[in-house]
């Protein structure tokens, strides 16, 4: 053996030629990580993300009514609609040249994703979404994605309020309902991250790499058997339905940590060329 290399490991060894010797194994394994992976497939992520839909990979031409929209995640969750209800790929106008999908709230436009409701069903089960979005409008209350019971009239929505601030709406079993505002980040003229967040009767946005504005709301719903993109669903009917674009929305069926939130807003950021500063 070369004088020097005692008995360390192979990998030890690897990584002091490639990192410097103050970075850690660990930090090492990130960097091999994260360039062969999208960050939704990460390890640390793969039995969390529910549903995970790119409008990059929906490989259709301009305009192009969508039949289904597949969870890229390792669920297979995904998003089918059919007839006049069915949201459309736009090739142009979207975030750094990639394609968006095109929810027109006129046409009652918007997927049925049923697959990963139960898995944020239950007494104030935590569940989170992070989203790429530009509304057309942001004078209307709407949900961008929903979760409801066919029985009863519990209901829980991520979305926007008429004053562009992002949104929380939630019905409990019993009927009782409650809303909670955040800060007013929407407008028709800017692509937004924003990421949602159940935890501890808490829910938050983010739009840049490290703050948050929280505000208070439970999950309400313990009977969740259907999930919508683009409406809000309740004893089985849809309303609330979005108008405007998604380019990529990520589904949690657990509470996104604030490292977490930071974390998806970088890659975001980068991927689709929002100044995580403005």
């Amino acid at each position: 053996m070369p004088s020097g290399l005692g008995t360390r490991s192979i990998l030890d060894i690897r990584g002091s030629f490639l990192t410097p010797n103050t970075q850690s194994l660990d930090a090492l394994a990130d960097n091999f990580v994260h360039p062969a992976f999208e960050l939704p497939h990460h390890p640390k992520y793969l039995e969390s993300v529910v549903g995970w839909y790119r409008a990059e990979s929906l490989g259709l031409a301009d305009n192009t009514a969508i039949g289904t929209w597949r969870d890229e995640g390792i669920f297979g969750n995904h998003a089918t609609q059919a007839g006049a209800a069915r949201p459309t790929l736009q090739t142009d106008a979207g975030p750094n040249g990639y394609p968006r999908v095109n929810f027109v709230a006129a046409s009652s436009q918007y997927f049925i994703a049923d697959g990963w409701a139960p898995t944020v069903s239950g007494t104030d089960k935590t569940w989170g979404a992070v989203m790429v979005i530009k509304p057309t409008t942001v004078n209307t209350n709407v949900a961008i994605v929903g979760a409801g019971s066919t029985t009863t009239s519990a209901t829980n929505a991520f979305g926007h309020a008429a004053t562009g601030a992002v949104r929380r709406h939630k019905v409990d079993d019993a009927g009782a309902s409650g809303n909670a505002n955040g800060a007013a980040i929407l407008s028709a003229t800017a692509w937004t991250i924003v990421s949602f967040r159940e935890a501890t009767n808490c829910m938050g946005t983010q739009t840049d790499a490290s703050g948050q504005a929280a505000f208070g709301a439970d999950v309400g719903a313990t009977t969740v058997q259907e999930g919508r993109i683009g409406a809000l669903v309740q004893s089985g009917a849809e309303s609330s339905f979005y108008n405007g674009d998604i380019a990529e929305l990520i589904i949690f069926n657990r509470t996104i940590l604030a490292e977490e939130r930071r974390e998806f807003a970088v890659y975001l950021a980068r991927k689709y060329a929002i100044n995580l500063t403005a």
